[in-house]
């Protein structure tokens, strides 16, 4: 396991259990919300990059639980990274807006006003966490181990092997 992939669960630990603690085990769940930064996030991936393309980026999330070598080419997943973590934010921004529309309707005389503006409120307030907790804690480490990953292999590329002869100089005798 790496170390940055320990430390993005670690972390993530800790809000969850900071969040049962405070306030019983769904305080800091709303199923809505979830599905809007998740399925918003997905959505624009796959409409800015493609559904393959989508998927090489997200593979390289998983690099950072296990050790391997990334496979294909980096510099797109690279940028679909990049993307993702535009596309959580901006996810976050229409969670707030649709949050706010259904706290918005629920003002007014009923029964159920304040139950549906409580949920509007958990809508408005949770969508940027999620987002943050989605671009910063998975997309982000994920976009600096491809740049890593990047950067041996340009290394490598450059310097050659010894089998290939471009690095088999020997000093004159």
């Amino acid at each position: 396991m790496r170390i940055s992939g320990v430390l993005s669960f670690v972390l993530l630990l800790a809000i969850v259990g900071a969040a049962m603690v405070t306030g019983g085990s769904g305080a800091f769940l709303s199923a809505p919300a979830l599905l809007i930064c998740v399925g918003v996030t997905g959505l624009l991936g796959v409409l800015s990059f493609g559904s393959r393309a989508l998927w090489a980026g997200l593979s390289s999330v998983w690099l950072l639980f296990v050790s391997g070598s990334s496979h294909g080419p980096s510099p797109l997943k690279a940028g679909v990274l990049r993307g993702l973590i535009v596309h959580a934010y901006a996810s976050a921004a229409l969670g707030v807006l649709i949050g706010l529309i259904q706290m918005l309707r629920a003002v007014g005389p009923g029964p159920d006003s304040a139950v549906m503006l409580m949920r509007g409120t958990a809508v408005l307030l949770l969508c940027p966490l999620y987002a943050v907790l989605l671009a910063e804690l998975l997309f982000r480490p994920a976009l600096h181990l491809v740049k890593a990953v990047n950067e041996t292999d340009s290394v490598v590329e450059r310097r050659g092997t010894p089998e290939q002869g471009q690095d088999s100089k020997e000093p004159a005798a």
